[in-house]
This record gives structure tokens, sequence and C-alpha cells, in this order.
């Protein structure tokens, strides 16, 4: 079991997002500072909060919000087409993010 602690802030959470990512070792459980810790464990580590790791996933994070990633696809709405079933895309145009993938 790996732990990750870290200090109880946003950008705590976001700086052990980053570091999850950077060092391909994913926690089983994110403990706050100071919590009991469970009785077996193979490794903890205890993450430093750092404002560019955070800033660059709370980036990333918006990025993939705006550019619907986050978002099931194709994006459909039926609009006033008479049948409530009929599928128009909600982006005729494509993708308006596509240069970023």
């Amino acid at each position: 079991m790996n732990i990750f602690l870290y200090d109880k802030t946003f950008e705590g959470l976001l700086t052990s997002v980053f570091e999850a990512y950077s060092r391909r070792i994913f926690p089983d459980t994110l403990l706050l500072e100071g919590e009991p810790l469970p009785l077996f464990y193979d490794e903890i580590f205890t993450v430093i909060t750092d404002e560019e790791k955070s800033g660059r996933v709370w980036r990333g994070l918006q990025e993939a919000v705006v550019c619907g990633t986050c978002l099931p696809r194709p994006m459909l709405a039926g609009r006033g087409t008479g049948n409530s079933h009929a599928a128009v895309p909600l982006y005729p145009q494509g993708d308006r993010c596509s240069s970023l993938h």
C-alpha cells in the first residue's frame, strides 16, 4: 500500500496529483498530515506543496474542461426538430479544441 501525505490545502492536493503522475506511483490512499497511519503499508511519500506543480495541474484541468475532454463525446443535443430524439451536433463546425489533442 502506497500512501501520500499532504498538508490539507487544495494546492497540496493538486501537487499530489502532479507527483503521482511524474513518479508513476499512484497512491492507494491520500491522507492529511497528522491523520493516523494504517498498520500495514509499503511506502509513505510526504508531498511538499509546490505552487508551480499545482498550477500546472490546475491549468491542465481547466483546459480539459474547456475543450470538453472531460465530457462524453460526441456532444449531441436535440434542438427543436420536432423529434425529441433527433441528435444534432452541439458544435457543427467540429471539435473546437482539436488542435490541442
